[in-house]
């Protein structure tokens, strides 16, 4: 296991957790560790933050999905 990878899925669980609240910030926390296989070379923070603060304003079920499809684009190997 890479360290700098669990860091840096550490890092985005923080940033949601500081954006979302109770079960939303569980549910997207699960999303996080399926991606886990991906390697996470960076972080664009702006982005990760638009999006947390995206699904606040908008239906949860849609964003869980464009929350999904951006991990995998944005850290694709």
């Amino acid at each position: 296991m890479n360290y700098g990878m669990d860091a840096d899925i550490w890092s985005l669980g923080i940033m949601l957790i500081e954006s979302l609240s109770g079960q939303q910030t569980f549910k997207y926390c699960q999303l996080i560790k399926q991606e886990k296989e991906l390697l996470l070379d960076s972080i664009n923070e702006t982005n990760l933050r638009i999006i947390a603060k995206q699904t606040n304003e908008n239906d949860q079920k849609y964003n869980e999905q464009v929350f999904h499809q951006w991990l995998r684009l944005k850290f694709k190997q």
